[in-house]
């Protein structure tokens, strides 16, 4: 334990500094619980911070593991991309849901700012994109099939209507459904 820290680790602690991660830990007495330097929680008075080297030092001293930044598994969690896997597994699963990018924050218990500002960090794109990314592949593969009319097509993958269902489509391939299903009705002849 390292009672009496320097100002440049206290520093590192203020600016939520991932440079010592998973290297040092500090515990704040009053409340018995340690964090990573990259903590985003509230900052502690300095007299009641001690640091750690070891994850295994705090537990010794009676000190739990933060439920924010979880030191408890290990250096490379991330919480914000937990959170993003989280939502990406929201996403793929009901991306027929036509709200699902407006409703994912609130099943994710954020803020809908805060959580398209991570998605796009994490992801380079919106959620939104990304929904209407996975309706289109999911599309082309439904239009390959050729077992659905293109109205059943447009509704499965989550459109409100058929016109959006084109417009979009056209604009994210260049064809529209049609074009694209007309494709694969006669494939090359084989060499």
């Amino acid at each position: 334990m390292i009672k009496d820290f320097a100002d440049e680790l206290w520093h590192e602690i203020l600016s939520c500094s991932s440079r010592y991660h998973g290297l040092l830990y500090y515990a704040v007495k009053t409340t018995r619980i340690f964090c990573h330097f990259s903590c985003k929680s509230k900052v502690p008075n300095r007299e009641n911070v001690v640091v750690f080297e070891s994850y295994d030092e705090a537990i010794a001293h009676g000190f739990r593991p933060c439920k924010r930044c979880r030191p408890d598994l290990g250096s490379y969690y991330s919480p914000e991309g937990h959170l993003i896997g989280k939502a990406r597994d929201l996403l793929e699963t009901h991306y027929a849901n036509p709200k699902i990018s407006e409703e994912a924050a609130s099943r994710l218990g954020v803020s809908p700012f805060h959580f398209q500002r991570l998605f796009k960090k994490h992801t380079g794109c919106t959620p939104k994109e990304y929904v209407t990314k996975i309706r289109m592949d999911k599309a082309q593969e439904l239009l390959q099939q050729k077992s659905m009319g293109t109205m059943e097509i447009g509704l499965e993958v989550g459109f409100k209507t058929l016109s959006a269902f084109f417009e979009t489509f056209r604009k994210q391939t260049g064809l529209s459904p049609k074009e694209y299903r007309s494709q694969f009705k006669n494939p090359p002849p084989k060499e």
